[in-house]
């Protein structure tokens, strides 16, 4: 299970149990981009319908951008290898603790992203 909410303007919750972090982290080690199917996503900050994150290397910019029904997710390689790690470490018993993942652009916002591991 991989879910996205919104939890306030500033700040979006990508929430996972340990099957998604599983799936997360096998897609991420695979060349190219990673694209996973969401089961519930909850966002104000685009009208349109998302139903896939997409997660690509952007060595420049770390944002995020609506595209058709994919939310893409642009992060520099250090914050990949963060996430992967830590996705690791939730496949080994631990929590995502602390939840920061990472702060991105979105417009003319700074927009925070938290993952949250559900049991």
């Amino acid at each position: 299970m991989i879910k996205i909410k919104q939890d306030s303007k500033t700040s979006i919750n990508l929430i996972f149990d340990v099957y998604g972090a599983g799936l997360l982290l096998s897609r991420m080690k695979l060349p190219g981009d990673t694209t996973v199917k969401l089961d519930e996503v909850s966002l104000t900050l685009t009208k349109k319908t998302i139903d896939i994150l997409k997660i690509t290397i952007n060595e420049e910019y770390d944002r995020i951008l609506p595209e058709n029904s994919t939310l893409i997710l642009e992060l520099d390689s250090d914050t990949l290898k963060y996430f992967e790690k830590r996705l690791d470490d939730c496949l080994n018993g631990e929590d995502f603790y602390p939840a920061e993942l990472c702060k991105v652009n979105f417009r003319k916002w700074k927009i925070n992203i938290y993952a949250f591991l559900t049991k």
